[in-house]
């Protein structure tokens, strides 16, 4: 299980990540609607 971890708070999790450019991302359905807007989740 991968976490995201910021100020000891889990914005997402999620059992698998995406590669981009060499970059690790979360899936947008892993990501905990709480701490995100609909126009950062749509920024894919």
């Amino acid at each position: 299980m991968y976490l995201a971890v910021w100020n000891d708070v889990v914005p997402a999790k999620s059992g698998t990540t995406i590669l981009v450019a060499g970059n690790q991302f979360f899936p947008a359905g892993s990501l905990e609607s709480a701490y995100f807007s609909r126009e950062e989740i749509s920024r894919q």
